[in-house]
């Protein structure tokens, strides 16, 4: 899994390219700022879930989303890590139901 803080940087290098009338007004400590926003709000999602969400925004938004559109979309595209050894245990009828 992408380290958090690598992550986010992916999430907004993509914003950047997709957006980047966005981010050419964009002073310094407002994109320290932005960053450390996401980190803080976005840093919970696994990498699938915050990829797919801005990949989902990109294709539907033709400006710059909010942090709240972002956190809505994560949300829509919330998916979860498989755990391996859960998945055995079930396959090997550890759990009855």
């Amino acid at each position: 899994m992408m380290e958090q803080s690598k992550l986010i940087s992916s999430a907004i290098a993509r914003l950047k390219i997709a957006y980047p009338y966005y981010f050419k007004e964009l002073k310094t400590e407002e994109l320290v700022g932005l960053i450390n926003m996401y980190q803080e709000e976005l840093g919970i999602y696994n990498e699938t879930t915050l990829i797919n969400a801005i990949k989902s925004i990109i294709r539907k938004n033709k400006f710059m989303p909010t942090l709240k559109e972002i956190i809505d979309e994560c949300e829509l595209c919330k998916t979860y890590q498989k755990n391996i050894v859960i998945e055995k245990m079930i396959k090997a009828g550890y759990f009855k139901d």
